[in-house]
C-alpha cells in the first residue's frame, strides 16, 4: 500500500515563447522608362465640297401678296420685292434669286504623324549576397 504521507510537488519548467516578425529585404530594383515611337501613316478620305451658283431672274410683275421662298429640285428660290408708288400702291416682283447647289467630291491624301508609347522595364540586381543585405537593414 502506498504511503499516504507523500506530497505531490510541481516543478516549474521553462516555457519558450515564439515571436514572429517580418522585415523588408530589398532584393533588386526595377526601372520603368517609356518610349514614344513615331511613324507616318498616309490618311485617305473623301472630302465633300458644296458651292452655290447665283442666277438672277428679272420679273417686274405686279403681285397682290409677298410670295414665300420655295424650293424646286436643288434650287432655292428667294423672291425680292419692291414697293413702287403708283396712283395706288402695289407689290412688284422685281426678281427671283435662284440658288443652284452643286456638290463635288475629291480624294485627298495627307501624311499624319502617329505616336505610340511603350514601356521598357529593366531589373537591377543588388550586389552582394542576402546576408550582407540583411545586415545593412
Amino acid at each position: 500500500m502506498p504511503d499516504e504521507r507523500l506530497e505531490t510537488i510541481a516543478i516549474p519548467l521553462a516555457d519558450e515563447e515564439l515571436i514572429v516578425s517580418k522585415r523588408e529585404v530589398e532584393t533588386g530594383r526595377v526601372r520603368v522608362r517609356t518610349l514614344v515611337d513615331t511613324h507616318e501613316e498616309l490618311v485617305r478620305d473623301e472630302l465633300v465640297r458644296a458651292s452655290v451658283d447665283v442666277e438672277r431672274v428679272a420679273f417686274d410683275t405686279v403681285i397682290e401678296k409677298v410670295p414665300s421662298p420655295r424650293t424646286e429640285g436643288d434650287t432655292l428660290i428667294l423672291p425680292v420685292i419692291e414697293e413702287v408708288l403708283y396712283v395706288r400702291k402695289a407689290l412688284v416682283l422685281k426678281e427671283e434669286i435662284h440658288l443652284h447647289r452643286r456638290i463635288s467630291t475629291e480624294m485627298v491624301e495627307q501624311p499624319v504623324a502617329v505616336h505610340s508609347q511603350r514601356a521598357v522595364v529593366e531589373r537591377e540586381e543588388l550586389s552582394g549576397d542576402s546576408d550582407q543585405r540583411a545586415s545593412r537593414e
